[in-house]
């Protein structure tokens, strides 16, 4: 008897393994970029940085003013004027966002995986639950901002 249901075992798996997968891909809905790094950029980043203001000539309303110049080198946070900005000392003169308080460490972390692992792709489709647990944390919270929307 336990044979027969060991040898059922695999095929009863087989329809729970097909829906986890359907689910999975279900969920991949949103992008990275539209989920995660776009409400950080609109709440921190875009009053000055936006259509109606844009300080340095720098825009980071949209993909394709953000994608002119070194404000993010896929796969090189390091390299990324962006990261290097919100990562200075607080009492650095050319730190990002000149006022109020700095990027949280999830935020930086946030935008650090999304150009570090994602190439800062703004079309890679993710699953919240696979993500790391500062990325979960801030989609889950994240504002319903619409990527590319005007603020």
């Amino acid at each position: 008897m336990k044979s027969g249901c060991l040898l059922l075992s695999p095929f009863l798996a087989l329809p729970l393994l097909a829906f986890s997968s359907a689910t999975s891909l279900q969920a991949e809905t949103e992008t990275i970029y539209a989920k995660v790094i776009h409400p950080i950029l609109e709440a921190r980043c875009v009053e000055c940085h936006g259509e109606k203001k844009s300080k340095g000539k720098l825009r980071l309303d949209s993909p394709e003013h953000i994608t002119k110049g070194e404000v993010i080198v896929a796969g090189k946070s390091a390299d990324s004027e962006l990261v290097n900005r919100v990562t200075l000392p607080e009492d650095d003169d050319d730190i990002m966002p000149p006022k109020g308080d700095p990027l949280t460490k999830d935020q930086i972390a946030a935008i650090k995986w999304w150009v570090d692992e994602h190439q800062g792709s703004f079309d890679v489709k993710f699953v919240i639950a696979d993500a790391p647990e500062v990325v979960k944390k801030l989609a889950e919270n994240a504002p319903a901002v619409a990527a590319g929307t005007k603020s």
